[in-house]
């Protein structure tokens, strides 16, 4: 009897210990227009996942910069530590290392990747939009996401501003640049 209670004890405090050791995946905080960090993360070993702060001019897609904030940004570095052998930053507490910067913030060169949510609700000052330009002429990679075809009536403007005499072009689903992409999602889906 006594073996069977230290047995059963000692799996309870296996199962308890196992699941703090877990990353904890937000519940909430879908649409949080407030940052709930500052600067880039505590420890940079390896990838930052950074959001581009702004202030609305308009409300053409949803809320703005803070759509599905934090809980998307926490939950992509924590799906991309668990399903590659990417290294992710991290804050001194242990969170995963995802950051919001704006146009002109000086850590903005530092961020490699840097996502815009809704980028129809935001119109680039003349200053933001040189400070772009040199961000992407130096090899940042901007993602624009969360934008339906009326929304690049705002979007491209912006973007030609940003890098004049560029094209934008749509690529056909066939393009070898979503092979990966679709592999990846047969190998979810099945």
């Amino acid at each position: 009897m006594r073996f069977a209670l230290a047995s059963g004890l000692a799996l309870a405090a296996a199962v308890v210990s196992g699941a703090a050791q877990r990353p904890t995946i937000l519940t909430n905080g879908r649409n949080l227009q407030i940052p709930i960090n500052h600067g880039l993360p505590d420890q940079q070993l390896g990838f930052t996942f950074c959001r581009l702060r702004y202030q609305n001019i308009r409300r053409a897609r949803k809320s703005g910069w803070g759509d599905d904030y934090p809980q998307a940004d926490n939950n992509f570095m924590v799906r991309l530590s668990e399903l590659t052998t990417t290294t992710i930053s991290r804050w001194n507490n242990g969170d995963p290392g995802f950051a919001n910067v704006t146009a002109m913030d000086p850590e903005l060169f530092r961020c490699p990747y840097l996502r815009m949510q809704n980028a129809a609700n935001y119109d680039f000052t003349p200053e933001e939009t040189v400070r772009m330009h040199d961000y992407l002429l130096k090899g940042g990679f901007l993602w624009i996401d969360d934008n339906w075809d009326p929304d690049f009536d705002y979007i491209r403007p912006n973007l030609m501003r940003i890098l004049p005499g560029a094209k934008i072009v749509d690529l056909p689903v066939d393009h070898p640049m979503f092979l990966g992409v679709n592999v990846w999602v047969y190998v979810m889906t099945h």
